[in-house]
């Protein structure tokens, strides 16, 4: 993992290089995160934890702090960050990252009423991939699951105060089989077709709603076929713990 400066995605925005010791402050930030037009003062400062190789940092506003632990043995830094979750509104949320051993925790705030409010804490994972604020009110979280990608969509509330998890019905799968049977394709927005048997394909999404998967062949054909009918598919594809 490496240490990263600090970027933000608004304006009237000044940061401070990032200090020679894991102690002490680490970046002075001035924007406007509550929407009334008046820039806050945000201090992102670190002190050492009580155990051995981690250290603690603070994000302050004034009288409002937020506090995390993390991994210091390797002198990495928490990095932070300006997002906007819903351009539509005035409100601007922070995005702070904090090294863990082989993974990164994501922290989403929100400042309202003067109280640093939290809205997600996430942990990655070995990709580090952050939380992706849509700008259209939603944040979207991914994780590698070995074989098919866990994507969970949150959605934030009319207070702004919390991000509400949305329903989840979609997977993607990566992976591919050969037909041991004619499959009916469904529903797609290519040209409706019959799969014959001995055909190279290819998995690509899983409907957990309906039971179902998309697949599509090297032909072009693509579309939707009964979770059962995977049981056509060579020995290789039938034993995988497919998603969901």
């Amino acid at each position: 993992m490496r240490t990263r400066l600090i970027f933000a995605t608004v304006g009237f925005l000044a940061v401070a290089a990032p200090a020679a010791s894991i102690a002490g402050e680490l970046y002075r930030l001035r924007v406007d995160l509550d929407g009334d037009r008046k820039a806050e003062v945000i201090e992102v400062a670190t002190t050492p934890a009580k155990d051995a190789w981690r250290s603690r940092v603070n994000v302050k506003i004034g009288a409002a702090n937020y506090f995390a632990e993390f991994f210091s043995a390797e002198s990495d830094l928490p990095d932070i960050r300006v997002v906007s979750i819903d351009r539509k509104r005035p409100q601007r949320q922070l995005l702070l990252e904090t090294p863990e051993a082989g993974t990164c925790i994501y922290h989403l705030l929100a400042y309202i009423g003067n109280k640093l409010v939290p809205l997600l804490r996430f942990d990655s994972g070995p990709s580090c991939q952050p939380p992706q604020p849509q700008g259209n009110g939603h944040v979207s979280v991914s994780t590698w699951q070995g074989f098919w990608s866990k994507e969970v969509r949150y959605q934030l509330s009319s207070d702004g105060k919390a991000l509400v998890e949305e329903p989840k019905t979609i997977y993607s799968v990566e992976v591919a089989g050969v037909a041991g049977k004619p499959l009916a394709l469904q529903g797609a927005e290519c040209p409706a077709r019959v799969i014959p048997p001995g055909t190279y394909v290819k998995v690509k999404l899983y409907d957990s709603k309906n039971n179902q998967y998309r697949v599509q062949t090297t032909d072009g054909s693509c579309g939707w076929i009964p979770a059962s009918d995977l049981n056509s598919l060579d020995e290789i594809v039938k034993e995988l713990p497919w998603a969901g």
